[in-house]
């Protein structure tokens, strides 16, 4: 017996069998959508309120809005920004919200304004400020409250004291802690794709393969992440061994996907890229030969 489930655009569900004349089957497949709490987009679905859980709020697909007000009085979206019960923008077929909190349009104005600068709120690290700045990004869309307890916690703090700085003066000096995930590449791969933040994850090791492998992309900016493996022998041989292993060593988030002519041009930092330039994206990179491999990491 084959047991699906049918969705409006909004995740208003109902389930079906293979034979829905079969008493049995159309019984058993009710029971099972009943049962089964993880349905549409796979957020948890409470079958008796008709309900979604998004970790952080409460949906309902029969409003096609939230239950409960957003954490972020505007998003900086534009006017549906403001609004504090909106789902996903008012667009549930090209986007999902799996905590109640990500806005890749935020996390876009955000890359916009501080592509080329440098926000006072975080620690500049210089020429390795890349994966510094696309924390920064997806923090701002929301993907995720900062965590300081898990085993690979994600989270930056910025916290002042009062140092002396002659007999009777003190002046305030700010101090920066981050984790490895919030600045690391290779820790904040890791924690995207381990602690339920990404959908899926595509290789692309040629120019040649890009048009094809980014087809099913959303257009929208900041839906994934880019990250870039060196070609470095120094970086990508163990030196003990002095076998080969993956090294990724520099994070960008998605601006432009230009599906037409197989590119993707992005926001970063080290080397601050603006994708609206058009000057560098992962074809030219791949092309180059500074980097061998890049990995998207589509967020949730």
């Amino acid at each position: 017996m084959k047991i699906g489930y049918k969705y409006d655009a909004w995740g208003n569900a109902d389930s079906y069998c293979s034979n829905p004349n079969d008493l049995l089957s159309a019984i058993t497949a009710t029971l099972f959508f009943i049962l089964n709490p993880f349905t549409y987009r796979g957020y948890f679905y409470d079958a008796e309120s008709n309900i979604y859980y998004l970790q952080s709020r409460y949906y309902i697909p029969e409003w096609g809005r939230f239950l409960n007000a957003d954490v972020y009085c505007d998003t900086g979206t534009g006017t549906i920004g403001t609004n504090m019960f909106a789902y996903c923008d008012n667009e549930p077929v090209l986007r999902r919200d799996a905590f109640g909190y990500y806005s890749s349009s935020a996390a876009t104005t955000y890359a916009k304004k501080w592509w080329n600068l440098r926000n006072i709120e975080y620690k500049d690290y210089g020429g390795a400020d890349c994966t510094n700045f696309v924390s920064q990004c997806v923090y701002a869309g929301g993907i995720s409250e900062m965590t300081y307890i898990s085993k690979h916690p994600w989270f930056h703090k910025k916290f002042w004291i009062w140092a002396q700085t002659g007999p009777f003066n003190y002046t305030q000096v700010y101090y920066y802690k981050a984790s490895s995930a919030w600045i690391n590449v290779k820790s904040f791969k890791y924690w995207l794709q381990n602690y339920g933040h990404a959908s899926k994850e595509i290789i692309i090791k040629k120019s040649s393969e890009i048009k094809d492998k980014i087809k099913d992309l959303s257009t929208n900016h900041c839906t994934f992440v880019i990250f870039f493996m060196s070609s470095d022998p120094k970086i990508n041989t163990d030196p003990e061994t002095k076998k080969e292993k993956t090294k990724y060593s520099h994070a960008a988030i998605n601006g432009i996907v230009d599906k037409e002519n197989g590119n993707v041009y992005y926001y970063a930092h080290s080397d601050s890229y603006n994708c609206n330039a058009k000057k560098r994206g992962i074809r030219e990179v791949l092309d180059s030969g500074k980097y061998c491999q890049v990995s998207l990491v589509v967020l949730k």
